[in-house]
């Protein structure tokens, strides 16, 4: 535990000093400014709910510009073999690169505590309903991050990282919502992919609800990517030590 540890202090002290990191801070505040007040206007509805939508979209596209680097800059730098020769396990890199990544995004999913506040100054929203929609966009980043970290784990360039994770998630938000409308669609599969969308397990979340099965997804969906992360990483030391 104290090795994983070790890493997430190392990524979360990284992203903090890079451009990158504080330019992924910037396009979500501006991001989630832009979207709370497309939603607020005087004497309407006091709630956080059309904001945690947006939002969860909105991690979609930036989400793998944090996960896009964390494998796929140690590989191309050669600092993936220094942490190999380390006594190191490819779970304690996965899982350390993880908890550091999120360490970030949860400061950034705080900030939103702003225009919460300029919400409740103008009315009275209902403080279990925001807490939900927090803890699903947490539970939302963790699965994002989790999706991207096994595609930098597979590949040397960011940049086919960043765009890799955005397709995979299409697929878990876009294409799982239009798909099952398709005529050659079957109803269980047709009900397997409404279960798979991301934004309709979000959507309890936002309304306020906390459903054990939406739960048991997002946490179901991390533990897999980021197992799937640790085999790659595992298959990646392996070939490097034939050559």
């Amino acid at each position: 535990m104290r090795r994983i540890c070790v890493i997430a202090q190392r990524e979360w002290a990284s992203l903090w000093v890079t451009p990158m990191g504080y330019g992924v801070a910037a396009l979500f505040m501006l991001g989630a400014a832009l979207i709370f007040l497309a939603g607020f206007w005087p004497g309407g509805e006091a709630t956080m709910a059309p904001t945690f939508t947006g939002v969860s979209w909105l991690l979609a596209v930036l989400t793998p510009a944090v996960s896009m680097r964390l494998l796929s800059e140690e590989s191309k730098t050669a600092t993936l073999e220094l942490l190999w020769s380390a006594p190191l396990r490819d779970m304690d890199i996965v899982l350390g690169k993880w908890l550091g990544a999120m360490a970030y995004l949860s400061v950034l999913l705080l900030l939103l505590a702003v225009p919460a506040g300029v919400l409740w100054l103008n009315g009275s929203p209902d403080v279990g309903q925001m807490l939900c929609g927090w803890a699903g966009l947490w539970l939302v980043a963790g699965l994002y991050l989790a999706m991207g970290l096994l595609i930098s784990a597979a590949t040397d360039s960011q940049l086919l990282a960043y765009m890799a994770s955005v397709f995979l998630i299409g697929l878990v938000t876009l294409l799982t919502a239009m798909l099952p409308y398709a005529a050659f669609v079957g109803p269980w599969q047709r009900s397997a992919m409404f279960y798979m969308n991301v934004p309709a397990q979000f959507a309890d979340f936002s309304a306020g609800v906390i459903d054990p099965t939406n739960v048991a997804f997002f946490i179901t969906g991390v533990a897999l990517f980021l197992f799937l992360a640790i085999q790659v990483l595992a298959a990646r030391r392996q070939a490097t030590r034939r050559w």
